[in-house]
């Protein structure tokens, strides 16, 4: 398994498929050292089919786990499940498994058309990892600002009236 874990970093995803295919053969009881990176290593090489059933056992096995989460949540978004991702990924970003959880779990709220909701995950995102360019995607940040200014005009037609009838604008 050395020789998986090492292919894995070194991007050399076939190759530690392989390896952690073996492992799995001598024995299948390797759920979270064997399974877990194979799925990675599948995922990686863009065989999500392959990827999610790997996941899923393992998921079966140890439960919800935040990596094993991240990564359904991912190919669930891939895959245009926004509601499944949401659901995985709110599960895995309790501990985030990796930087970019939050950033994931904002990107499915937005897909949802959750604009509300993804503005707080993709706000955390940017505090978590200020250097993720993803976090600032020009329909992403203007999509965002939108809402936020269609948010605001309906406070405001809200508001109480002044005597005049002129907005009266209150803090809040």
């Amino acid at each position: 398994m050395g020789k998986g874990y090492d292919a894995l970093k070194q991007d050399r995803y076939d190759l530690a498929a392989d390896e952690f295919r073996a492992a799995l053969e001598l024995d299948p009881t390797l759920v979270l050292r064997a399974r877990f990176p194979l799925a990675v290593a599948l995922f990686e090489l863009h065989k999500s089919d392959e990827a999610r059933k790997e996941l899923e056992a393992v998921h079966r096995e140890v439960g919800d786990h935040p990596n094993v989460l991240y990564y359904l949540g991912r190919l669930d978004l891939a895959d245009r499940k926004f509601q499944s991702a949401i659901g995985n990924l709110n599960k895995a970003a309790e501990k985030p498994p990796f930087p970019d959880t939050a950033y994931y779990l904002g990107f499915a709220y937005f897909k949802q058309g959750d604009l509300t909701a993804a503005e707080r995950w993709l706000k955390e995102a940017a505090q978590t990892n200020p250097r993720d360019a993803r976090i600032l995607l020009p329909g992403l940040d203007s999509c965002i600002a939108k809402r936020a200014g269609k948010r605001k005009r309906k406070r405001l037609s809200r508001s109480p009236r002044s005597y005049d009838g002129t907005t009266t604008v209150t803090a809040g």
